[in-house]
């Protein structure tokens, strides 16, 4: 397929939590797009973080939108994200559990909730990409691919490495890096019975 790159128009954009809401209540926001995977993957513990990270003022990754149709968007990236909004924010389906920093509110709705968190959620700002009127249709799906098809996976490892820093993890990288301490290793296993 040959696309031609002058006709991409793509911008960012901002709008508080509150805005998007509005546009979800209007049903201004197409969340049943015929390449979207299901909507409501994501566990409660999953779609309350989401919510505490607005709470605590964690930014949200960016969201994408097909925007020639001005009236209703289609959702290229984002349908979980604006799927739990919408269930807590409007629909009012589930309340908080597995809170990760604010532990105090599990089993909270929104009106639940004290009105600086409330407000925090309502302010919360979410970045987007507006696919605009005049870029070719093709290129919502190319996007959707691009942004869908996984890069290399983490291991748990690398996870937990990520999540727990400080003097052991200091030690454990100047272990590995040690070459008595990597060859030492390498006997341990080579004398091992039970290793693979």
């Amino acid at each position: 397929m040959v696309l031609d790159s002058r006709k991409i128009a793509i911008i960012p954009k901002m709008l508080s939590v509150e805005a998007i809401v509005k546009r979800l209540k209007n049903d201004e926001i197409n969340l049943d797009t015929e390449f979207q995977r299901k909507k409501s993957l994501w566990n409660i513990t999953v779609k309350s973080q989401l919510i505490e990270s607005l709470m605590i003022q964690l930014p949200i990754p960016p969201m994408y939108f097909d925007g020639r149709d001005s009236n209703c968007w289609q959702v290229i990236d984002g349908l979980q994200r604006l799927c739990t909004l919408k269930e807590f924010l409007v629909d009012k389906e589930w309340k908080l559990s597995g809170l990760e920093y604010l532990p105090d509110y599990n089993n909270c709705a929104m009106e639940e909730l004290p009105r600086v968190y409330q407000r925090r959620i309502e302010e919360g700002q979410i970045n987007f990409y507006l696919v605009l009127p005049d870029t070719p249709p093709e290129v919502k799906y190319s996007l959707f691919k691009r942004i869908n098809t996984p890069g290399l996976k983490l291991e748990p490892q690398e996870i937990r490495h990520a999540l727990y820093q400080g003097r052991a993890t200091e030690l454990v990288r100047d272990l590995a890096e040690n070459e008595i301490f990597r060859k030492e290793c390498r006997q341990i296993v080579i004398k091992n019975p039970w290793k693979r």
